[in-house]
């Protein structure tokens, strides 16, 4: 990925819920261009950090370039070997 995909897709979480900690499954599958369900996948498993409000479930806003970075970094891995 290219720095400039991941301040894109920054800028797109911000847009989705500006001034919000804390990111809905809509908003966090915008700033990632994936799917809603995608996003729930990647809860499950562990690869992103969220937590449940009521029955909502909330993604802290840090977690999205957390991911990118650590999927970034065994794309950089894999590429080596």
């Amino acid at each position: 990925h290219l720095p400039s995909d991941r301040l894109v897709r920054e800028d797109a979480a911000t847009a989705a819920a500006p001034g919000r900690p804390f990111l809905s499954v809509g908003d966090a599958a915008a700033a990632l261009a994936v799917s809603r369900t995608t996003i729930y996948r990647l809860v499950a498993s562990g690869d992103l950090r969220a937590f449940r409000v009521a029955r909502c479930l909330r993604i802290p806003r840090a977690a999205l370039p957390r991911y990118l970075e650590r999927r970034t970094a065994i794309a950089d891995e894999s590429a080596k070997q």
